[in-house]
């Protein structure tokens, strides 16, 4: 059992990167290690982060109502800058 001290809960617009490590439902919230990080996450995310264990991602918190949480697979977008022409640019997540 992992101690809740030990866990991150991210600010709106806050962004934790790193590779998916581990999930782990443990009091009503996810805990998800990403990279050194323990992250509390809402458990209705698990269905969706399960596949990505293995994968780098980014995961951000926002403000937005029904997508309190976006994420996405940054090993996926790795050849951003390659495929972006001059008039595109690179969305920061």
């Amino acid at each position: 059992m992992i101690e809740m001290t030990q866990v991150y809960h991210l600010a709106y617009f806050e962004e934790a990167v790193g590779p998916l490590c581990e999930l782990i439902e443990q009091e009503g919230f996810l805990i998800a290690q990403i990279g050194q990080v323990r992250l509390a996450l809402p458990s209705y995310l698990e269905r969706d982060l399960r596949p990505l264990i293995g994968f780098r991602l980014a995961i951000l918190r926002t403000d937005i109502p029904g997508k309190n949480y976006l994420f996405r697979n940054i090993d996926e977008d790795s050849n951003c800058k390659e495929k972006a022409t001059s008039s595109e640019v690179c969305a920061p997540i």
